[in-house]
């Protein structure tokens, strides 16, 4: 996962050296979070975390939501993208984090992310990918799975990493570990 997934992906099929045709299958936005607990200089964690929709190949003015609960003493910064950098996107993405949950006194804490986009194109399906950068390039993301218009939510729990998915209000632990 890169980060600068904000375009779509695209899948290409070459029939001959002349006869290239691409499909729109995921557009997806993927702000960079990082959490840091106490006085430290340096974050203890990161998540790129992204929210796709498939199906959704046109520009549109749809928002997505993104909203990152913390513990009351840890402090959440959206990294990527830079508030106020332009850049071409198919669909716009509010990532809000919010001091919520109960203090914590080491690194080892859980945070929830809580997605939603809008049906507004009819029902379609949507992927929260949560991904810890320090583990690597070749791990996958832990993927949760939902419809627009429904929210999608999961829990990340750090040191050790383990991400657990909730739909349709049945939690379902994702074998994601480092």
């Amino acid at each position: 996962m890169a980060y600068v997934s904000w375009l779509c992906s695209a899948r290409s099929l070459v029939a001959t050296t002349t006869l290239v045709s691409a499909s729109y299958e995921w557009c997806s936005r993927d702000p960079v979070v990082t959490f840091t607990r106490g006085i430290a200089l340096l974050p203890q964690h990161i998540l790129d975390i992204q929210v796709a929709v498939q199906g959704l190949g046109l520009v549109t003015d749809d928002m997505a939501a993104l909203t990152v609960a913390i513990p009351s003493n840890v402090r959440g910064d959206v990294v990527f993208p830079i508030a106020g950098t332009p850049l071409p996107t198919v669909f716009k993405i509010t990532t809000e984090v919010e001091r919520v949950l109960a203090h914590v006194d080491n690194d080892a804490y859980s945070i929830q992310l809580t997605a939603f986009f809008p049906n507004t194109h009819g029902d379609l399906p949507v992927e929260l990918k949560v991904w810890d950068p320090s583990s690597g390039l070749v791990r996958a993301p832990a993927t949760c799975t939902g419809r627009t218009g429904k929210i999608v939510r999961a829990t990340v729990h750090f040191d050790p990493f383990v991400v657990a998915c909730q739909n349709f209000s049945v939690w379902a632990p994702l074998v994601i570990k480092n």
